[in-house]
């Protein structure tokens, strides 16, 4: 039954102060039979023992009794949800942040209002209202501040003069104006920043769009001084200088949005400064600031994560950490803690397979072991979250069946592979980088694994994908955990593969690199390069944070 299930799981999310609060209020209402069998059925979800709907029906019933257990458990939700909305349930809640629950009482306090002027209204309900559009305006929550200026001109027109009239009208515009430049901001984060809803996949046209409403939001903010508007802003710059590969930029930016978080109280959360701040720990590691990064990941509160799902983007941030820093000890640890999570692959479906790319790759870099080639990639490869994630697992399967000498199976991986990297081509998901790794491959498939004949014949994309243009060169925190160009090398000096070696060496080279801007802008509106440019944002400016 449905409805039992959902009210297990409300009961689930209760808090101890609410269940007391609960059990008093149906003690208080005691005086229908329903009430005794309410406390039964409460009692009994609040065990969490053997609670099934059989068995808890012919407790309360003797018998089984369906209909009348439906009716029971619909009153119950409802003395639940009554229970939510009281005072104490939000004072003690430890999920709700103050921002959070200032919204929460907001809204509370305008259905008091209604039920108040229902009843016959006096001065004294006036100040009430008044207090309600001070605090929405505070925390430009823009719902509910209409609705309270709608009210309040809707009430009053009887009584207010023609110039207090028009000057309320004039409030109520602008705020429906501010409003409206916040939802904007809003939507075109999701469409050209979340990954989900990304309505353009081009490069070129991402970044013209981004740039296009990042002025937009910058006129708007002049115009409406409304601070939730510049939190967006902050998010689009990092979006625009990521995709610019400027990770300096995009850095500084980061550390504004959380110093902007942490000292403005109006557009703050704790959900809000926590994403930040493991955006944060993200870009560090981008720019290999990597004790920073482990600082700021350390130092989370791990008491205001929603979900298991900010505890898995921690840990996999972290485990990205221990793998480039070369702690295999760490390394293990962090999948042993995400195992238990991952078994259950309906809720964190996509996940799963990155979880047994990571171990798998975790025990060729670490374990020194021979990892047989024939691992069960076919199946999860449609499952992985993103293509950039699939050719990366594909080029390292590859690369198994290549140390394995199983060069048949390996032909026929390339060129599923090719075919894939030709799909995706139009879409430019695969970067330039990528686009060289798959053409070696199809060399090495050729010339029947002479890395000796290939190295000769692609010598010039071997040295563009070792250099640290920022088109070809290695990324870190991207999904080629194996340097493809380094491992090429190993085999062809008869080598292994060398992890610690290969990232001090990638450390070395690309940290300076990536450690200053990519683009100055000087008064006089030029561009002066201070670095080499990527060819995708050659002649463009980049906004300032």
């Amino acid at each position: 039954m449905k409805e039992f299930t959902d009210l297990q799981w409300l009961i689930g999310k209760l808090t101890s102060i609410e269940k007391k609060i609960l059990l008093k209020f149906i003690n208080i209402s005691n005086e229908k039979a329903s009430d005794t069998q309410s406390l039964v059925l409460i009692r009994k979800m609040m065990q969490g023992n053997d609670c099934n709907e059989s068995n808890v029906q012919k407790l309360i019933y003797g018998k089984i009794n369906t209909s009348a257990f439906r009716k029971l458990i619909k009153r119950l939700h409802e003395k639940v949800l009554d229970v939510i909305l009281l005072k104490q349930s939000f004072d003690n809640n430890p999920h709700f942040d103050k921002r959070i629950n200032e919204i929460f009482l907001l809204r509370k306090k305008l259905l008091q209002f209604d039920l108040l002027i229902s009843r016959g209204y006096s001065d004294s309900i006036w100040s009430q209202l008044d207090k309600i559009i001070k605090q929405a305006y505070k925390y430009e929550y823009f719902d509910i501040l209409l609705l309270a200026l709608y009210k309040k001109r809707r009430v009053q027109a009887t009584i207010l003069k023609q110039n207090d009239f028009k000057k309320l009208t004039l409030e109520i515009f602008k705020v429906e104006r501010n409003r409206s430049f916040l939802n904007h901001a809003e939507e075109s984060f999701h469409l050209n920043c979340t990954g989900k809803v990304k309505h353009i996949s081009k490069i070129d046209e991402r970044r013209a769009s981004i740039q296009d409403s990042m002025k937009l939001m910058q006129n708007n903010i002049s115009t409406s001084k409304v601070s939730g508007i510049q939190y967006y802003l902050f998010l689009h710059q990092m979006e625009y200088y990521d995709l610019c590969s400027d990770y300096y930029s995009s850095l500084q930016t980061s550390r504004n949005l959380v110093n902007f978080l942490e000292r403005t109280n109006s557009v703050s959360s704790t959900t809000r400064l926590l994403t930040a701040k493991i955006n944060l720990a993200n870009i560090n590691m981008k720019c290999y600031y990597f004790s920073e990064a482990f600082s700021t990941l350390h130092n989370l509160d791990r008491r205001v994560f929603r979900n298991e799902t900010d505890d898995i983007l921690v840990k996999e941030i972290l485990l990205q950490y221990y793998i480039f820093s070369c702690n295999s000890l760490k390394a293990n640890d962090c999948l042993v803690y995400l195992e238990p999570m991952t078994n259950m692959k309906a809720k964190y479906v996509s996940f799963y397979p990155k979880y047994l790319y990571y171990s798998t790759t975790v025990n060729y870099l670490f374990d020194n072991k021979k990892t047989n080639g024939n691992l069960p990639f076919y199946e999860l490869s449609s499952n992985l979250p993103e293509d950039k994630w699939k050719f990366s697992q594909r080029v390292f399967q590859i690369q198994l069946l290549i140390e394995s000498e199983k060069f048949e199976q390996a032909d026929f991986q390339i060129e599923n592979n090719r075919k894939f990297v030709e799909r995706l081509k139009k879409s430019e998901v695969l970067n330039a980088r990528q686009a060289l790794i798959s053409k070696i491959l199809v060399e090495l498939s050729r010339k029947s694994y002479d890395f000796k004949k290939v190295w000769k014949s692609r010598r010039k994309e071997l040295d563009l994908l070792d250099s640290v243009d920022p088109d070809y060169r290695w990324q870190i925190m991207s999904p080629e955990l194996v340097v493809f160009h380094e491992w090429f090398q190993a085999q062809l000096n008869h080598e292994k593969y060398d992890h610690g070696k290969v990232m001090a060496k990638m450390k070395a080279k690309i940290s300076p690199v990536v450690q200053k801007p990519l683009l100055t802008l000087p008064a006089d509106g030029g561009s002066k390069h201070n670095r080499r440019v990527s060819a995708r944002v050659k002649g463009e400016k980049l906004a300032s944070a």
